[in-house]
């Protein structure tokens, strides 16, 4: 990418940067609370109205038109309004739309407002994410990426607890009007530091998958794992003899779970290898989801089991928000998050599809295994890809820039090799987990022949010096600044 995209702060945050995180932070967690008021609100009011689930459905599904209508142009968007200004307004917006909902005539209006509210809840949540990580840190940056997934998810627990309080009607409506309003007040004062402006042009959409596909299956796994959870946990609890009430509270301490050991992951993030740490939780998560049969049979043991699994699984996703945000930057790093989000909408949608059939299969086995498979699939890709968790896109010279590494390796983009290598590039393509062979020659200071592993830091060994406690090359034992793009 261009050297002209967000250049990263130094280490170590200023108080008013780390105020500026809180305050996007506050804003994202804030708006959360709006997402999970909305959709039950809505469905709520659709069957008051006498509508039966499948248009309550089909109006749930027009929030998804929203975002593929957003995702694809969100980099472009924000390349030339700015992260701060497409959130602001997406914030106004939403305050807006809801008071609309309960002064249309006709419920069938719902429809377009419905798609409004998904691009907004797009730009938010991509945008958020984004702007976290461009104002963070390598120091602390797993630890802040920890808090935000942890604040989001506690956002959308608050929803419905909300939706209780004040029930249904137009009184809801406003009060979720009034939450985004409230939420723009952290990011219109001075401390609240924009990001650095976009300048890059951005790429096709399936180059940000290729570019990150690690990251993107996570996502997707993550939202077909929870969608599937909220919606048969409690009746796999049923199946090994648990109670209506107990299996709620069961699903409720896998949730707390995976909000409270964000924070410990966190911490984990900062201090270890980050593939490395992503592939031992997902092994973790496909033992534990191994086990439910057994540990659900005794309560005593389930609840304390669910609540370590809920959060090592979901320690998945934070991994991978850090690892994106650290390697990326410009348009690459709101393109990656745009098409996670939609990877996020594909999970959600397969999920219980999946779910339902193994369950049908076998109703005491089936959801663990499920669960199992996926988490199991998704470590053994990971570690079949070591080092190639993402990479940086080549700049408009043609050099790459890897993040684990500051030097340049010219013209990755086709396999030079027709052996296995080079074959096994082209089907990699084609599925979207592209990484390429070695170059034979040339490249920053690479030998002939050399693997690309063996060639750059992230994948286990350093041409240019000692690694730091993650494996990649410190800038100063580099040679230069880190994630610089070399234009010629």
């Amino acid at each position: 990418m261009s050297s002209r995209g967000i250049e990263r702060p130094a280490d170590g945050l200023g108080r008013l940067t780390l105020i500026g995180i809180g305050a996007v932070i506050l804003a994202a967690s804030i708006f959360g609370l709006v997402y999970g008021l909305t959709a039950p609100l809505i469905a709520g009011d659709l069957a008051e109205l006498g509508h039966g689930e499948f248009v309550i459905g089909l109006n749930a599904t027009m929030h998804a038109v929203g975002v593929l209508l957003v995702a694809p142009v969100l980099p472009r968007l924000t390349r030339r309004f700015g992260t701060r200004n497409l959130v602001l307004a997406a914030l106004l917006a939403s305050a807006v739309l809801l008071c609309l909902f309960p002064a249309m005539p006709t419920v069938w209006l719902w429809f377009p407002l419905r798609i409004l509210l998904g691009v907004a809840a797009e730009i938010l949540f991509v945008l958020t994410e984004t702007w976290t990580a461009a104002l963070s840190t390598e120091s602390i940056r797993g630890r802040v990426m920890a808090v935000y997934t942890a604040a989001m998810s506690l956002g959308f627990a608050g929803g419905p607890a909300i939706l209780a309080v004040a029930g249904t009607g137009s009184e809801a409506y406003l009060i979720g009007a009034v939450i985004p309003l409230v939420a723009l007040l952290p990011l219109v004062l001075p401390f609240a530091k924009s990001p650095p402006p976009v300048e890059d042009e951005p790429g096709h959409p399936m180059r940000f998958v290729r570019l990150a596909p690690i990251a993107i299956g996570a996502t997707f796994l993550n939202a077909a794992v929870e969608t599937a959870g909220l919606s048969f946990v409690p009746l796999y609890a049923a199946n090994l003899g648990w109670s209506e009430q107990a299996g709620l509270q069961l699903i409720t301490t896998l949730m707390v779970g995976a909000i409270v050991l964000q924070l410990p992951i966190g911490w984990l993030i900062d201090r270890f290898d980050r593939e490395r740490l992503t592939i031992v939780l997902a092994a973790l998560a496909t033992l534990g989801a191994l086990f439910w049969p057994w540990t659900l049979a005794l309560p005593w043991l389930a609840y304390g089991f669910v609540f370590v699994w809920g959060g090592l699984f979901v320690g998945i996703y934070t991994v991978m928000l850090t690892i994106v945000g650290s390697r990326f930057t410009g348009s690459d790093l709101v393109g990656i998050y745009a098409v996670m989000s939609l990877a996020w909408g594909l999970g959600a949608l397969v999920g219980p599809t999946a779910a339902g059939a193994a369950m049908s299969l076998s109703p005491t086995l089936g959801l663990p295994f499920a669960i199992a498979i996926g988490c199991g699939l998704f470590a053994l890709a990971a570690l079949s890809l070591p080092g190639h968790f993402s990479r940086q896109a080549p700049s408009k010279g043609g050099a790459a820039v890897w993040a684990a590494d500051p030097c340049a390796v010219e013209q990755f983009d086709q396999p030079t090799s027709h052996g296995w290598q080079g074959r096994l590039w082209w089907w990699s393509w084609w599925s979207g987990f592209a990484f390429p062979p070695a170059p034979e020659a040339g490249g920053a200071g690479g030998s002939k022949g050399r693997s690309w592993s063996s060639a750059h830091g992230d994948a286990g060994r350093s041409r240019s010096g000692p690694r730091n406690g993650r494996g990649r090359v410190p800038p100063s034992s580099a040679g230069g600044p880190a994630r610089r793009s070399i234009s010629p």
